[in-house]
């Protein structure tokens, strides 16, 4: 009942908007034919005198009659119909336009607040039109009609007591799941194991980065792979990488840094030097 008051209310408005348009198109028309001299503001209809016969607006008499007796009319009273015409309805079309998100938004009839909130548990149509009804995406769950997906790149928040199943019940399937790139921070490598054999072939290239393994078994990234061959580039290559491994501070991280410099420079100077961070 609520929604069927609001279109009404919307139909009249719209109503009233189209007559304010045509009473204006009579104005401009009547100005533009005839000059100031002819306008009588108040025999311009639609107008509220003698309600609801006036209703039906003047300039519609004179749309009726061009379209009637087009031939006897001269070029310049056609163009003057025409801009009487078309620019009301262009001015109130921008005009909508410009506002259309705080009008499609207003309801004159709404809802009126509970006392403790309105919030209830989302059916079939409120999931559907949220989008979790997606064929890619994050995987939220599922229910009885399929799963929840939520397609894009929002962000998910996630919080449960240690040893309740967000690893297995969120993570790993959308590890499984999630056709672009991921990165994982995963301390435990279980993600890792139980999910890169299913991306590598699915043609991903999985890189497990673990610098704290006591077996070595870690992808590497070496900067010094990136420093230029030229002299002078190069000096200010490796600077920029002691400047990110060590910012300035103190005199003993001052003097580390610059010791830091001179050995990879030493390294990169000598052919059959191993110039990696590792070794």
């Amino acid at each position: 009942m609520r929604n069927i008051r609001n279109i009404i209310v919307f139909l009249l408005i719209g109503f009233v908007l189209i007559e304010i348009c045509f009473y204006f198109s009579a104005v401009i028309f009547i100005l533009l034919q005839w000059g100031p001299a002819k306008l009588n503001f108040s025999a311009i209809r639609p107008n509220l005198h003698n309600f609801p016969a006036n209703l039906v607006p003047t300039m519609l008499n004179y749309i009726a009659h061009w379209l009637k007796y087009g031939k006897q009319y001269s070029d310049s009273t056609r163009t003057n119909m025409l801009i009487a015409l078309i620019a009301p309805f262009v001015f109130t079309l921008v005009f909508l336009w410009a506002f259309k998100a705080k009008i499609m938004s207003w309801r004159p009839f709404k809802k009126k607040e509970a006392l403790h909130g309105d919030a209830k548990w989302a059916g079939e149509r409120a999931i559907v039109k949220a989008g979790l009804r997606s064929k890619k995406g994050i995987l939220l769950g599922k229910d009885s009609h399929g799963y929840l997906i939520a397609d894009g790149f929002q962000h998910a928040l996630l919080f449960a007591p240690t040893g309740s199943g967000k690893g297995v019940g969120f993570v790993i399937p959308n590890l499984l799941f999630w056709n672009d790139s991921v990165f994982v921070h995963d301390i435990k490598l279980e993600n890792y194991e139980l999910t890169s054999g299913w991306r590598k072939s699915q043609g991903h290239a999985v890189y497990c980065w673990n610098p704290a393994d006591p077996e070595g078994m870690s992808h590497c990234y070496n900067p010094i792979d990136w420093v230029s061959s030229k002299p002078g580039q190069m000096v200010d290559d490796v600077q920029k990488i002691a400047n990110l491994l060590m910012p300035e501070q103190d005199f003993w991280v001052n003097e580390a840094r610059s010791l830091f410099l001179g050995v990879v420079l030493y390294l990169l100077a000598v052919p059959d030097k191993i110039k990696s961070f590792g070794e």
